[in-house]
């Protein structure tokens, strides 16, 4: 039996693939990526120190839709999850 976090960063893939298969500027896509990104949110809360969670993170968090001061005020949150995940990872 697979462990929450687990569970949790796998649901946040599978929203982004969803999401993957819609229409850029559907509102369903706008809903599998927040969606992903609440999964991917109670991961990182389970597991600190899980890279797949500050991994899937990162990856919604930099699809978030928004206007350009705000995609480069979260480009350094995404930054430091991946760093984050690499360095778990690696």
């Amino acid at each position: 039996r697979g462990a929450p976090e687990q569970l949790l960063w796998r649901a946040a893939r599978a929203c982004k693939k969803l999401a993957e298969a819609e229409d850029p500027k559907s509102e369903v896509r706008m809903e599998h990526l927040r969606d992903g990104l609440e999964y991917a949110t109670r991961a990182l809360e389970a597991a600190p120190e899980l890279g797949a969670a500050h991994k899937w993170y990162a990856i919604l968090l930099g699809t978030r839709p928004g206007s350009t001061a705000d995609k480069i005020k979260s480009s350094f949150a995404v930054k430091q999850h991946f760093d984050r995940a690499a360095e778990l990872d690696g």
